[in-house]
């Protein structure tokens, strides 16, 4: 295919990706730029800086966009720009936000996954499972779909939490360690 629209928004890196989300792209930079772009017409709706580095990309839902600054705090703009809520995480942040149903879900650097509400950022619930004597930093992000949220553990393992309470619902082996 051919490029219909490109645009420049800074440096990124790993775990720096765009989010598509109510008709459009929403960016986000290591120095902390955040745009939003019309998917259609590569338009930028508007572009702010959060005014702290970043260490992922933006999730989003299309009414409230979340970033992850680099000292472990959670920053959440609502769909024309402006600031809604921060709060601290307790530590670093490791992957892209996941936001949808109103909740926000980020992993952190011990594996401690987190909900937040979206409107408020008041925390929901946390869960952390014992981490085997090797871990290596995973940056996959969280998926929300039907009331759960789907996370892959250390060991090879795939779980799913209740989205309200963060209660386990499942979890199986995918692959051995070695």
């Amino acid at each position: 295919g051919k490029i219909v629209w490109s645009t420049r928004v800074g440096k990124a890196g790993v775990g720096f990706r765009p989010a598509y989300a109510a008709d459009s792209v929403w960016v986000a930079s290591a120095a902390g730029d955040l745009t939003r772009i019309d998917a259609r017409s590569g338009r930028r709706l508007w572009a702010i800086q959060v005014g702290r580095p970043l260490v992922a990309g933006v999730g989003s839902d299309g009414e409230v966009a979340v970033v992850a600054t680099r000292e472990g705090s959670l920053v959440a703009f609502d769909a024309d720009g402006k600031q809604k809520w921060s709060t601290v995480v307790g530590s670093e942040v490791v992957t892209v936000p996941a936001v949808a149903d109103g909740v926000v879900i980020v992993r952190a650097s011990d594996n401690r996954v987190s909900a937040f509400e979206a409107d408020t950022g008041r925390r929901r619930w946390t869960f952390q499972r014992q981490n085997p004597t090797l871990v290596l930093r995973q940056t996959a992000q969280p998926t929300i779909a039907g009331g759960a949220v789907f996370i892959g553990l250390p060991a090879g393992r795939l779980a799913s939490l209740s989205l309200t309470n963060g209660a386990l619902r499942w979890e199986i082996a995918i692959s051995q360690p070695k």
